[in-house]
């Protein structure tokens, strides 16, 4: 089970670390980089709200 910790949190860091350098490479400028980079980030702090206020509805 320790494995799989260490294997999720070695991802995560890597998509952290290195999806800024992976989405410059396709070419866009810094600004761009950055906003894009920041998406899946916004997408999780969304989906986090959401889902919380929807677990208090449902008494979950």
């Amino acid at each position: 089970m320790r494995t799989a910790y260490f294997w999720l949190n070695a991802a995560s860091y890597g998509v952290a670390f290195f999806l800024p350098t992976i989405i410059k490479g396709f070419g866009v400028s810094d600004t761009q980089t950055g906003l894009l980079a920041a998406l899946p980030f916004v997408f999780g702090a969304v989906g986090m709200v959401l889902l919380g206020r929807h677990s208090d509805r449902t008494m979950e």
